[in-house]
């Protein structure tokens, strides 16, 4: 992602090898899924022990990156996300999608 302006990267979980370790109990978006994001879809990413929805606003092949949109509740003192801080991220860190209306 040589154009992407790039900061330090957040400790995303891997929703994709959660998904592999425990099949039943822990679901993750479909390659199809992940092929398909799009600037402004938004994705549900985990950088610690809650999820933040993050706008898509660059794509490329593998990597992301976007602005998060809501207020994390209980841990923003421990990851330090923020309303509206950019941050960078892969394809595999993603829980859930939801499409541009």
């Amino acid at each position: 992602m040589n154009t992407f302006t790039k900061k330090a990267a957040f400790p995303f979980v891997d929703a994709q090898e959660t998904h592999r370790l425990h099949p039943d109990t822990f679901g993750a978006p479909t390659a199809t899924a992940l092929a398909a994001l799009e600037v402004g879809d938004a994705v549900e990413l985990c950088p610690a022990y809650e999820r933040v929805w993050v706008v898509i606003d660059e794509i490329d092949e593998d990597e992301a990156a976007g602005h998060v949109e809501d207020r994390p509740l209980m841990c923003s003192a421990k990851h330090g996300l923020h309303p509206g801080e950019r941050v960078h991220f892969q394809r595999r860190h993603v829980h859930l999608i939801r499409k541009r209306a």
